[in-house]
């Protein structure tokens, strides 16, 4: 039997929704096995689905398949749940960029901070500020997964509603240049 392109869709987006309830505020890099009960109403074809759509990422074994949200996978997830638009995901990503913002008072270079540095700072996790730069939310050349960020000297202004649509007031912006590098045990100020 094969399903129609209504079934398959929307099979996918119910696929998204329950990794995204699982995984919570935990990094992307969790992963989740097929046959967790969880997922008995996730078709085989589903999976390969988010696949081929990046969407997830796959390590399969003799008779299971462990699968994880890629960056995309989690923007897509939180784009089709409305969790973009909602106040909390607002009030995170606006302290975040509040923080980006606050390390380049009085600089004239680009400055690198430990991950941990900038989620202490804006009041958020690890984990999810590296979701957020894994997602490439802010631009789409965002690559690696390391632990440290470029801020630009010059953190300019556009609405965050062009990222979250569907924001009305949001005062933060961002910025189109950020980077991420690996940095193993190097600590820049």
């Amino acid at each position: 039997m094969t399903l129609s392109n209504q079934n398959r869709e929307a099979n996918m987006a119910e696929a998204l929704r329950l990794l995204l309830e699982l995984l919570g505020d935990r990094a992307i890099d969790l992963e989740f096995l097929n046959d967790d009960p969880a997922f008995t109403g996730v078709y085989p074809t589903t999976w390969k689905d988010l696949e081929d759509s990046h969407l997830v990422s796959a390590r399969p074994g003799p008779s299971w398949c462990w699968y994880q949200l890629t960056g995309e996978g989690w923007l897509e997830a939180l784009q089709f749940t409305g969790a973009l638009d909602t106040v909390e995901f607002q009030d995170r990503f606006g302290r975040l960029n509040a923080t980006l913002i606050s390390f380049t008072d009085n600089r004239h270079e680009e400055g690198f901070k430990q991950i941990h540095v900038v989620a202490e700072k804006a009041g958020v996790t690890e984990d999810w500020l590296s979701n957020i730069l894994k997602s490439r939310i802010w631009e789409k050349n965002t690559t690696g997964t390391g632990q440290s960020l470029t801020i630009p000297r010059q953190w300019s202004l556009s609405p965050l509603a062009s990222i979250c649509p569907g924001s009305k007031s949001i005062l933060v912006r961002y910025q189109p240049q950020i980077t991420y590098r690996k940095i193993s045990n190097l600590l820049i100020n």
